[in-house]
């Protein structure tokens, strides 16, 4: 687990579990992913993931939020402009 010494910064510790969760989401069926493996598999201590997102639905909707946010962007960018073709070029490039 953790190396001894000082320990390391709020923000290394959410991001390693939000690099994890990427992973495991990526790669197993949500319903399979514990909080234990995210827990594991970003070399933090379990309590950790309550400490920052609540629980997994918590942390789950994090991820989304993040990965979703330069989409919104570009999609109100877009709209704003009033540029729809590139609004429909993008949507065919995120959701084929």
């Amino acid at each position: 687990m953790s190396k001894s010494g000082r320990p390391q910064g709020k923000s290394d510790v959410r991001a390693r579990l939000i690099n994890a969760a990427r992973h495991l989401f990526t790669c197993i069926a949500y319903d399979k992913v514990t909080t234990r493996k995210l827990a594991k598999q970003a070399d933090v201590n379990i309590a950790m993931i309550r400490y920052y997102f609540g629980n997994k639905s918590g942390f789950f909707s994090e991820i989304l939020k993040e990965v979703l946010a330069p989409i919104k962007k570009q999609m109100a960018q877009a709209l704003q402009e009033g540029n729809t073709g590139c609004l429909c070029d993008s949507c065919g490039c995120w959701f084929g």
